[in-house]
């Protein structure tokens, strides 16, 4: 009988795994709770080993989270961020007659079409768990993942192209702009909700924004979180987004989309890009919105975000334990 493989260090003991999946008292909605040291594990290293336990029930249960997690993100990222940038891209008087033309494919049909895909997959997956079959598990499983991965990386990179073409009409300035539309009215909301929640809570919900990009190694979604005294600190190696961009991925046979001598960048040291010029735009959004903004409206930082110019150091971001004034050593550190 065919079976699944899983590597020593991606098995999540029953232990772990009949008590991660919880109601979020700060959010109204169901987070992944496991300890900090298992957070930095991918969500499929979950549904494999339950599945691998012969647990079909909980393998259905973390397969539908990592679905239901992937299209949350989605929904901000696609029918959020990047509606706004696109609205803001065709109503702006540079952009031409034709801009809602060019860009009407994108929003309507490649990424609603992709998501189909992915949900076959995705009903393809809960079949092989019903009639455990490891085979079509593995299969499935893969597709999902992979069809996930393809509409996260058109979408970053379109992003990214659109704030380039705002930042060469406009100035660098404008980008901060348009991050600002949407921090209005998807993120300032959910930022007050952060005030109220645990120290758990917070490095929950930090690593599952960063999961559905699927980044780490070989992209599962995989991080490092170590547990420090004063704060959680996340470190992905690469992250879903910039750092694939700047990188590349070989297995994808995509070779690095922001090169070092790239247009798309931050041109002039600003305290919205941590005085960072070549920072690419599409990163600035970490730091705009985790830091720059917050500061504004709430007198204090979410998660300082340390990012370097070398696309081979593993960006990190820190997650306080308690309330980040404005002056606190963490920023320092930076």
């Amino acid at each position: 009988m065919t079976t699944i493989t899983l590597a020593p260090e991606h098995y999540i003991p029953p232990a772990i795994r009949n008590m991660a999946l919880k109601q979020s008292p700060g959010l109204d909605r169901i987070l992944r709770h496991d300890p900090p040291e298992f957070q930095g594990q991918a969500t499929e290293w979950f549904t494999s080993s339950a599945f691998l336990d012969g647990d079909l029930p909980q393998a259905a249960e973390y397969a539908l989270y990592q679905r239901e997690e992937y299209r949350r993100l989605d929904r901000t990222v696609v029918g959020g961020w990047l509606a706004d940038v696109i609205g803001y891209v065709q109503d702006a008087p540079w952009s031409g007659e034709h801009a809602a033309l060019l860009l009407r494919m994108n929003r309507t049909q490649l990424t609603p079409r992709l998501d189909r895909l992915a949900e076959l997959a995705f009903a393809d997956l809960i079949h092989a768990i019903e009639s455990n079959n490891a085979l079509a598990f593995s299969i499935s499983q893969q597709s999902m993942r992979e069809l996930h991965i393809i509409s996260n990386d058109l979408t970053v990179r379109l992003i990214q192209d659109l704030l380039t073409s705002i930042k060469l009409a406009e100035g660098d300035e404008a980008v901060v702009e348009v991050l600002d539309i949407s921090y209005q009215h998807i993120w300032k909301g959910r930022y007050e909700a952060w005030f109220t929640m645990s120290d758990l809570e917070r490095l929950a919900l930090s690593v599952e924004g960063i999961r559905g990009h699927y980044g780490g190694p070989d992209r599962h979604g995989d991080c490092v979180v170590k547990d420090m005294p004063e704060y959680f600190e996340v470190s992905f190696d690469p992250c879903g987004t910039g750092q694939v961009m700047r990188r590349g991925d070989s297995e994808r046979e995509s070779g690095p989309y922001i090169p070092l001598d790239a247009v798309g960048v931050a041109s002039k040291p600003a305290a919205w890009n941590q005085d960072t010029p070549g920072m690419p735009l599409y990163c600035t959004h970490c730091p705009v919105l985790l830091e720059y903004l917050p500061m504004r409206d709430f007198d204090t930082i979410l998660r300082p975000v340390l990012f370097n110019l070398d696309p081979t150091i593993p960006c990190r971001w820190r997650i306080p334990k308690g309330v980040l004034r404005p002056d606190d050593h963490l920023v320092a550190a930076r």
